[in-house]
C-alpha cells in the first residue's frame, strides 16, 4: 500500500486575504477534482486543514508518480471562482509506500515527505517509495 499525501498551496492565504468560505469552496472543488482523475480502488481522504491523502494499492514508484503528477497538473490548470473571486492553487505532494510499519509511522512518513515538496517551494511531488 502506498499513501499520497497532498496539501494545497499557500490556502492559509487565501483564507486571510479572502476568508474563509472561499478556502472552504476550494477545498470542496478540489476533492472533486480529485476524485474524477482518480483510478478504481483508491481511497481519498480529508486529512487535516489543507491536506488530503489517497490509498493507493499495487502500484510501483512510476505509476504513482504519473498520478501525482496529473493531479498536480490537473488542479495548478485550474481556476476557481468564488464570490466574484478568480483564483488558482497549486499542489504540493509526497509519496511513500509501506515498509511493513505500523500506520501511524506511513501517516508520519508521508508527513515528512509532504514537508520536502513543499520546501521545494510547493508545486512539486517528493517521493520515498
Amino acid at each position: 500500500m502506498s499513501l499520497i499525501l497532498l496539501s494545497i498551496d499557500r490556502l492559509k492565504e487565501l483564507n486571510d486575504n479572502y476568508g474563509t468560505p472561499l478556502g472552504d469552496y476550494t477545498l470542496s472543488e478540489i476533492a472533486t477534482l480529485i476524485r474524477l482523475l482518480l483510478p478504481a480502488n483508491t481511497l481519498l481522504a480529508r486529512f487535516e486543514r489543507d491536506a488530503f491523502v489517497i490509498m493507493v494499492c499495487d502500484r510501483g514508484e512510476a505509476e504513482l508518480r504519473r498520478l501525482a503528477g496529473k493531479l498536480m497538473s490537473a488542479v495548478a490548470a485550474s481556476s476557481f471562482t468564488y464570490g466574484g473571486t478568480v483564483h488558482r492553487v497549486t499542489l504540493s505532494i509526497g509519496i511513500v509506500t509501506s515498509r511493513g510499519e505500523e500506520a501511524s509511522l506511513l501517516i508520519q512518513r508521508a508527513d515528512n515527505t509532504l514537508f520536502e515538496a513543499k520546501e521545494e517551494g510547493g508545486n512539486s511531488v517528493c517521493a520515498h517509495c
